[in-house]
Parts: structure tokens; C-alpha cells; sequence
């Protein structure tokens, strides 16, 4: 504060006006207490939220900035231990990735075309859960949402939703258009369960063998709609799981085998591989 007064009391003409403002200013200068030589700072911590998704194996993520932040948030559980494995797929036809609409920021149209995914051991389970979200906005005809023949699948026709294992089904279920649902099965000890928007639809005991073959996995094969968040897993989903995804949006992927986030490109063209998150 000595700098100051001196560089103040060094003008002539304004000498009373300054001396009013340095008496100002000591009014509100803070006694320093302590070393003198030290300096005072004061911290404004920034607050930065940031979404991090850690991706296993062959991936690549676009921009997504101009996208609606609160209809995209999505908290993933990771396991402690990650594996990476890889994975092949390839399209048969056109998908794309709207910005409209979305769930959870994904969003990908399927107009018959479909996502094949070649045989790997790790989608040779014997038990397994498998959950995405799904929009139509008429009915189906023989519409797959996902399938591994001979093992299971979930299907619609009409505007009714089944799952299968083995080739033994459950019974049809109604859904509305133009909303989107979720739709999940699990299966383990013998037992197919169908879950449609966190509602325990039916359960229905196998009385086959499972088989766990090396057919490869589909996606949306005749499905007309859009799909979003397709998640594979090893082992059987309980309700508390279902309802932290479904109500919450929290996706736990503990014994995850793959998933498909359908958050495509912001580019006006994508490309029909753009979005694909494959572990």
C-alpha cells in the first residue's frame, strides 16, 4: 500500500481528490497478518462436469456437443477388471442416426436393414441378459429386435412383442407407437424371463436344452423403428439392475459382452457405422 501512496501523493494538482481515494482504499484493504512477503490469493474452484465412457475394443465416437445434454446423460458401472475382446459386425443396408427424438442421445433407424455380428466365443452363453430401447410408430411384420437363431431372440409382429429361447415362446404383448419402450430379457437355470418398461411381463420355464451354438448374433433383422442402448450380457439381470437403467439411467455393464449405444454422427450424411459402441 506504500507503493500506492507514494505514486498517489507524487501528482500536485488533484492532490486532496487522491488523498480522499487512498483513504478509501485503506478503508478497505484487509490488515495482513503474518510473513508480509507472502501472497494472498483467493481460489475460485471451477466446477466442470465431464461424461466419460470407457469403450473396450475396435470403436470410434464422433462429436456429440449439439446434442441435448439431459436427455443424453448416461452414468455406466464398470466392473474392476475390463476385458477387451474383438468383435466383428458389418451392415446389411442403410442405418441412420437421426438427431430427433433420441434416447439417451442415441437414436439409430432401421427400415429392414439389420447389424450382423460374426460368431466370437464370448457370445456362446448359457445365461444372459439382454436389454435396448425401441420406438415403432406402426406395426411389424416378422421384425427381429435382436436374434441368435436357435438360441433366442426377441421379436414383434404387429404391434405385440415376444422373446424366445430354444424356439419356445413367450406370449405376444401389446406395446403403444410413437413412445419409446424398453424391452428386456434373462435367462438362466432354465427360466426365460420378459421384462417390458420395468414390468415383469411373463416368466416361462425351457423345458429344451439351451442351445448355445456359433450362429451369429442380428440386430433389427425386418425391424421398422428405431432402436437404442442394445446391451449383451453374461449372466442373469435382477429388478434392482432393470430399475436403476429403466428409472434412473444408470447402466450398470458388469459382465457386459457388448452394447450398441446408437450415438451416431452430427454430420448430415453418417456413416451407417457411425454410433456402434462394440466391446
Amino acid at each position: 500500500m506504500s507503493e500506492v501512496a507514494n505514486y498517489l501523493r507524487s501528482s500536485n494538482a488533484e492532490q486532496a481528490k487522491l488523498n480522499q481515494i487512498l483513504q478509501t482504499l485503506q478503508k478497505l484493504l484487509t490488515p495482513v497478518t503474518g510473513d508480509p512477503k507472502k501472497e494472498l490469493i483467493v481460489y475460485a474452484p471451477e466446477n466442470k462436469v465431464r461424461l466419460t465412457e470407457v469403450v473396450t475394443g475396435d470403436a470410434t465416437i464422433k462429436n456429440t456437443d449439439d446434442r441435448d445434454k439431459l436427455n443424453s446423460l448416461v452414468r455406466t458401472i464398470h466392473s474392476a477388471t475390463l476385458s477387451s475382446f474383438p468383435l466383428t459386425d458389418s451392415v446389411n443396408g442403410t442405418i441412420t442416426f437421426p438427431t430427433t427424438n433420441q434416447k439417451h442421445g442415441g437414436r439409430a433407424e432401421f427400415n429392414g436393414d439389420y447389424i450382423t455380428i460374426t460368431n466370437h466365443s464370448i457370445l456362446n452363453v448359457t445365461s444372459f441378459s439382454v436389454s435396448a430401447w425401441f420406438y415403432i410408430t406402426g406395426n411389424q411384420t416378422s421384425a427381429k429386435i435382436i436374434e441368435k437363431p436357435s438360441s433366442f431372440s426377441i421379436e414383434m409382429a404387429n404391434q405385440q412383442i415376444k422373446a424366445s429361447v430354444s424356439g419356445e415362446y413367450t406370449s405376444l404383448y401389446t406395446v403403444t407407437p410413437n413412445v419409446w419402450h424398453n424391452v428386456t430379457i434373462t435367462f438362466g437355470s432354465q427360466s426365460l424371463k420378459l421384462y417390458v418398461d420395468n414390468i415383469l411381463k411373463e416368466t416361462k420355464a425351457i423345458t429344451g436344452t439351451f442351445s448355445s451354438n456359433t450362429n451369429a448374433v442380428k440386430i433389427g433383422e425386418g425391424f421398422v423403428g428405431a432402436l437404442s442402448w442394445l446391451s449383451y450380457f453374461s449372466d442373469v439381470k435382477d429388478t434392482t439392475w432393470l430399475s436403476n437403467w429403466y428409472t434412473n439411467a444408470v447402466l450398470d455393464l458388469t459382465n457386459e459382452i457388448t452394447k450398441y449405444s446408437f450415438i451416431g454422427s452430427t454430420d448430415s450424411t453418417p456413416s451407417q457405422m457411425s454410433g456402434f459402441v462394440v466391446s
